[in-house]
């Protein structure tokens, strides 16, 4: 059995090898399997830059190439991890567009992010939902903290469900996260099916489809209780809506009972993909993210349906007199 074993371990790892090869062949990316020390700036340059390479949107562009090797002609300049840091600044948004970054220090400061819950009341008849920030990566994950975050949306609609005529989603001030958590936050008021598309913008294919069928998401491994309420609703947005909250916009656009209020998004709304560099977090544009109704959105600013400076009230108005 041991023997078994040992070349069933030998064989996956032949296999992995002949992968690794073979991506390296097929899209010219020099790429270390395990990076050396990355405390040595050339090694984090080298590690970063492949990373770009090999992910970013526009990773394989003349003016990528062009910017990477004139800081290579004159790394001798650069004597700390800091001065690297400040070269690659620039480097990520050639690479990956005006979403892509490098958060120098982050992971420690993620860890410490204490997640809050929905704001969820019932007044008049009228659901508010005030849905915050997500996340769900690293330590919440462990203290159910983001089951918590869509169960209390769902817990309240199953509870209060035949009280609920109408429901206010609040996405103002909401950076981001987790998409998955906060779609499931929001799934009583959204017909199963597909929900968001991602397409891969550098070589021009779909990778993903978000899918909602019968409590459960499909890209994604969350289970919940599948309540559903027809019922209209209003969605609350400003210009600190942004990243997968601006996803959430996209999911709900072109809905024939949703309608937005307040003023244009932030413009995030694309999909990165992180790497852990030391403690600091590389993230790079991989993605396009299109909707079910709505394909007009990379990195651009989301109008909502009525541009107002007092969206809730708005809001409220409207909604009451659908449900009179």
């Amino acid at each position: 059995m041991f023997k078994i074993l040992k070349i069933l371990r030998l064989i996956l790892t032949l296999v992995i090898l002949i992968l690794f090869l073979i991506i390296k062949v097929i899209f010219k990316v020099k790429f270390n399997i395990l990076p050396q020390d990355l405390n040595i700036p050339i090694n984090y340059f080298d590690y970063s830059t492949q990373i770009m390479e090999a992910y970013g949107i526009y990773g394989n562009s003349k003016q990528f190439k062009k910017e990477k090797k004139k800081i290579l002609a004159n790394f001798k300049e650069i004597k700390t991890l800091e001065d690297v840091q400040n070269k690659l600044k620039n480097l990520i948004k050639i690479s990956g567009g005006n979403s892509s970054y490098l958060e120098i220090g982050k992971i420690e400061e993620r860890k410490k992010f204490k997640q809050s819950l929905p704001t969820i009341y019932l007044e008049e008849n009228i659901l508010f939902i005030k849905l915050p920030t997500t996340n769900c990566f690293i330590e919440e994950k462990a203290n159910n903290h983001c089951e918590k975050y869509y169960n209390s949306v769902i817990n309240y609609v199953k509870n209060n469900k035949t009280k609920i005529k109408a429901v206010i989603l609040d996405l103002r001030n909401n950076n981001g996260g987790s998409f998955q958590h906060m779609l499931a936050a929001i799934s009583p008021f959204i017909e199963d099916g597909i929900v968001l598309k991602y397409i891969n913008l550098r070589r021009k294919y779909e990778i993903i489809k978000q899918q909602l069928h019968n409590g459960q998401i499909y890209y994604g491994n969350l289970t919940f209780e599948n309540i559903k309420i027809n019922v209209p609703v209003a969605v609350l947005q400003n210009k600190y809506t942004s990243a997968q909250a601006e996803h959430i916009l996209i999911s709900l656009k072109g809905r024939g009972n949703v309608k937005s209020f307040g003023e244009s998004s932030k413009g995030l709304n694309c999909e990165n993909t992180e790497f852990y560099i030391n403690k600091d977090i590389l993230s790079i544009t991989t993605q396009k993210v299109v909707g079910k109704n709505y394909d007009e959105n990379f990195n651009k600013k989301i109008k909502p349906d009525v541009l107002t400076d007092n969206p809730k009230n708005d809001a409220t108005t409207y909604l009451k007199k659908l449900i009179k």
